[in-house]
């Protein structure tokens, strides 16, 4: 009986490790998607605020294949990333 609950103790603790891990990553990509749409302005062209987003998701990344390089986390957490997660990364901050 000890040791089943010592390794329910061990498991839960590891959940609540990979959760808190999520949560910095989601909060990290929050954060630089917030950075990206300070970048522009109500005063911008629907173009002009495309080309912002087009160098920022260029900048400060590599093209290069990553664990989530189809997708915008890739972009915002990672800074590797190959055509889909700049596409993605591209099309989230315009819908926003």
């Amino acid at each position: 009986m000890r040791k089943i609950g010592l390794f329910f103790v061990v498991g839960f603790l590891s959940f609540i490790n990979v959760v808190n891990a999520l949560d910095n990553e989601k909060a990290i990509i929050e954060q630089n998607i917030l950075y990206a749409m300070e970048q522009v302005n109500d005063n911008m062209s629907d173009h002009d605020k495309a080309m912002v987003f087009g160098v920022y998701t260029q900048l400060g990344n590599t093209y290069k294949a990553s664990k989530y390089d189809q997708s915008y986390y890739s972009v915002f957490l990672e800074h590797n990333s190959v055509c889909a997660g700049f596409n993605d990364a591209f099309r989230l901050l315009n819908q926003t």
